[in-house]
């Protein structure tokens, strides 16, 4: 097997997978842009292949904003499969031996046969407002895939150091690190006028991934514009907003 995340420039990243005769891939399910004939495609409960436990994996999955299961690719023959996201996005991969990695819900992509992926809720009542009680995990050998929404950086905290990252803007980062929502600032004005709510604390050592913008924040920013449009539209006696492509508006 051979996959290579190829940039298409705007509109984010895609997965080439080259599988030969009897080689298998898993993805999230609605990431297929293309594929050879020999390739055959199957829907899973879970992340692995296995005889369907069907209330098992759906209780488990539910809180999550990933799919509760994947799709299976199997070469019946040498063919290539295309990936994307289906939000324009960065693909990174992280090369497992043997470690555990957390993950934030909804960046779970691909990943190959030999790692483990499950979900499972972290934290309490704090994590579920943070938007962070649904953590994915994944461990064993292979190549994992992740989204990363826009800009991806990491960040190498030495021992005891500590970093704060948004809540929407995480990514990834070793099971092994400290990690817990906190709210922002000490005053209650910056606690609840700030924007920023929850954020996550990270306590080293270890590497933060994470991302400079996420598709979560775009949308939510695209939809307050999106509100206030029809709001002014409707407050001039209009009945919405219109959305014009060119000519005359």
């Amino acid at each position: 097997m051979k996959a290579e995340i190829e940039n298409i420039g705007t509109v984010g990243d895609l997965l080439r997978v080259e599988l030969w005769e009897g080689e298998e891939f898993f993805a999230e399910p609605g990431a297929l842009v293309s594929m050879d004939e020999g390739i055959e495609v199957k829907s899973l409960f879970g992340y692995k292949k296995e005889k369907p436990k069907w209330f098992k994996p759906l209780f488990r999955l539910a809180p999550s904003k990933d799919a509760p299961y994947a799709n299976w690719f199997v070469a019946r023959k040498d063919g290539v499969v295309e990936l994307a996201p289906e939000a324009p996005s960065t693909l990174f991969k992280l090369d497992l031996r043997g470690e555990k990695w957390m993950f934030a819900d909804g960046a779970y992509f691909a990943h190959a046969p030999g790692v483990e992926v499950s979900f499972a809720l972290k934290g309490g009542f704090k994590s579920m407002l943070a938007g962070t009680g649904t953590v994915g995990y994944a461990s064993g050998n292979g190549p994992l895939y992740l989204c990363a929404g826009w800009g991806l950086k990491e960040r190498e905290l030495r021992a005891g150091e500590v970093f704060y990252v948004d809540n929407n803007c995480f990514v990834a980062a070793p099971f092994s690190m400290k990690m817990e929502p906190v709210l922002l600032g000490k005053d209650i004005a910056t606690k609840f006028m700030s924007g920023e709510a929850f954020i996550l604390r990270f306590e080293g050592p270890g590497k933060v991934f994470y991302s400079s913008a996420s598709v979560k924040s775009f949308a939510d920013a695209l939809w307050r514009y999106i509100s206030k449009r029809i709001g002014s539209s409707r407050s001039r006696g209009g009945s919405g907003l219109r959305i014009s492509f060119g000519g005359r508006k």
